[in-house]
C-alpha cells in the first residue's frame, strides 16, 4: 500500500513494527528508506506533462511546493 503512511498511519506503523521485529529476529538490522522529494516531484511532473502532451490534453499546472522540512 504505497499511500498507507498517509491514509492509514496507524496500520502502516503497526505493519512496520511487525516487519522490523521479524528482521531483528533473523539477526539483521532494519533500515528505513527516505525520499528525495525534489527528484520524486520532478519525475512526477515530467510524467504528467508527457501524458498531457501525448494525449493532446490540458495540463492543470498546480505549480510546485517546497520540499518538506524534517526536524
Amino acid at each position: 500500500m504505497g499511500h498507507g503512511p498517509i491514509t492509514a498511519p496507524k496500520s502502516f506503523s503497526a505493519s512496520e513494527e511487525r516487519l522490523c521485529e521479524q528482521i531483528r529476529a533473523s539477526g539483521a538490522v532494519p533500515a528505513a528508506k527516505g525520499w528525495d522529494y525534489d527528484g520524486m516531484a520532478n519525475r512526477l511532473d515530467e510524467a504528467y506533462r508527457k501524458a498531457a502532451l501525448d494525449n493532446r490534453a490540458l495540463l492543470a499546472d498546480m505549480g510546485t511546493a517546497p520540499a518538506p522540512r524534517h526536524s
